[in-house]
């Protein structure tokens, strides 16, 4: 599926606490979602379930399962599984499932890491001004999405755009861009490029969280499903 940088939760996953503890445990709180419409019960041939492996974590709201079961019909008239990646949250009490999976395709060109957090980049100065000339206008708000592609070296992770190294992303390394590019993955984002009256030029990108991955971090991200 395709990927927004917005997220919203599944429901029932507080009525599922045994299968999303016991899928927490097994992958970490970064996972692939098969979305599957129901077959038993009430809510069969409706409802559209969220399986991580063997357990049922949850349901998509019934405000959107109509588009979910529509696309999820059109992915198995090819023999394809609609998946996405989604997280659990946090808490320790009653871990939520939250969802980035648009029901459309993926595009082709679409980053590879699920966006499920925003990171500043710090800038070299004289790529504020290279990026700053993809602007066409000046002096006015602008914004432009890229694909980028990061690495890890020195302890910190980088921001190349267009083959250019742009700066680092504020903090420490991430250690999943060792782990996704090891498994001959890709590690590209979607770059966001700023213009702001006033103020200085800036970048950012939609990447995981680090804390969220579990032991099977390149399986998951690689999005195989169930």
């Amino acid at each position: 599926m395709a990927e927004s940088r917005h997220s919203w939760p599944a429901v029932g996953s507080n009525v599922r606490a045994n299968d999303v503890n016991a899928a927490i445990a097994k992958w970490g709180r970064l996972v692939t979602v098969c979305y599957e419409v129901e077959t038993h019960g009430e809510h069969r041939g409706r409802a559209v379930g969220c399986w991580v492996g063997k357990y049922q974590v949850g349901t998509v709201e019934s405000g959107r399962e109509d588009e979910y079961r529509r696309f999820i019909e059109s992915m198995a008239a090819e023999g394809l599984q609609a998946t996405s990646r989604a997280r659990f949250d946090r808490s320790t009490t009653s871990p939520r499932l939250w969802m980035v999976g648009e029901p459309e395709r993926r595009p082709a060109d679409a980053p590879f890491l699920p966006p499920l957090t925003e990171a500043d980049v710090e800038l070299h100065d004289e790529e504020a001004i290279h990026l700053d000339g993809l602007f066409q206008s000046k002096g006015k708000r602008r914004t432009a999405q890229r694909v980028g592609q990061l690495t890890n070296a020195d302890g910190r992770t980088w921001l190349w755009l267009d083959g250019v190294l742009i700066g680092v992303l504020v903090g420490t390394q991430r250690a999943y861009v060792d782990h996704v590019l090891g498994a001959g993955l890709p590690a590209t984002c979607s770059a966001t490029i700023k213009r702001r009256s006033g103020r200085p030029l800036a970048v950012s990108v939609d990447v995981p969280d680090e804390r969220e991955f579990g032991p099977n971090i390149a399986l998951t991200l690689a999005a195989q499903g169930r």
